[in-house]
């Protein structure tokens, strides 16, 4: 029986996929910047290493949608929000600093303490 409790338990974790990993982003004020922001602009991040996953919010000022976090999986970040901030990707660069493009338009964006 506890065998064969095994088998199901170890065939059910591989079929739902391994979750992901990240080196969790530091919590507190960061600063959004690149041609996708259109300038610099505060923020507060929030991070939740549980699931990779971070929010961002309290903008210091906002033109139009701003992203509402993003997730990690290894040094890769993918931001969340409407269609255009959702299309913005990039690396993570240690716990306190992200960059990539916004893949609908090329425009580049940067995240930093």
């Amino acid at each position: 029986m506890k065998l064969m409790l095994f088998v199901f338990v170890s065939l059910g974790l591989t079929a739902c996929g391994a979750a992901p990993t990240c080196e969790p982003l530091t919590d507190g004020a960061w600063t959004a910047d690149g041609s996708a922001f259109g300038m610099a602009m505060g923020m507060t991040l929030t991070m939740s290493a549980d699931d990779c996953t971070f929010t961002v919010g309290g903008w210091d000022m906002e033109m139009g949608p701003m992203p509402t976090g993003g997730s990690l999986d290894g040094a890769s970040v993918v931001l969340d929000g409407d269609a255009f901030w959702a299309s913005c990707v990039g690396d993570v660069a240690g716990s306190g600093s992200m960059s990539g493009v916004c893949e609908e338009d090329g425009s580049t964006w940067t995240m930093s303490m």
